[in-house]
């Protein structure tokens, strides 16, 4: 019995949650919240830095491109 009851631990999904509310001088507020498991903050982490490192990709080719567009 008490192998079944770590199981039922395990498979259920740890929450990370965070709130986020901001108001300006003016009287305009917003306010946001999330609720991710670990999977999606490893995706997360996995989509941003695929787009950072394909920006810096990008800006490199620019420059080689500048370079050979000046001679």
């Amino acid at each position: 019995m008490a192998k079944d009851k770590n199981r039922a631990l395990v498979a259920t999904p740890a929450y990370q949650r965070a709130e986020f509310s901001l108001t300006m001088p003016s009287g305009a507020a917003m306010s946001a919240g999330v609720e991710v498991t670990r999977g999606g903050i490893l995706s997360i982490a996995v989509l941003v830095s695929a787009i950072l490192l394909s920006s810096a990709v990008l800006v490199r080719a620019a420059r080689v491109e500048e370079r050979f567009a000046d001679r």
